[in-house]
């Protein structure tokens, strides 16, 4: 069984009108140690997961916006 949690996901950045784009996550997170991972889950890792997303794409954009 694994340890970490997994994600498999999609990236995607789209334009919309004028000088706007969207930075868009899409995917499956699992998590780890079947039931025990479940209830670690509920009671507080999706808080976790869900920050690290949440970072991920404000330090992506920061880039993006600094490439420009």
């Amino acid at each position: 069984e694994r340890l970490f949690p997994k994600l498999d996901a999609d990236l995607e950045l789209s334009h919309l009108d004028g000088p706007y784009s969207r930075l868009a996550i899409s995917g499956r997170y699992r998590v780890p140690l079947a039931q025990i991972g479940l209830s670690l889950d509920r009671v507080a890792l999706h808080h976790v997961a869900e920050s690290s997303l949440r970072r991920f794409l404000r330090e992506a954009e920061a880039a993006i916006v600094a490439e420009r």
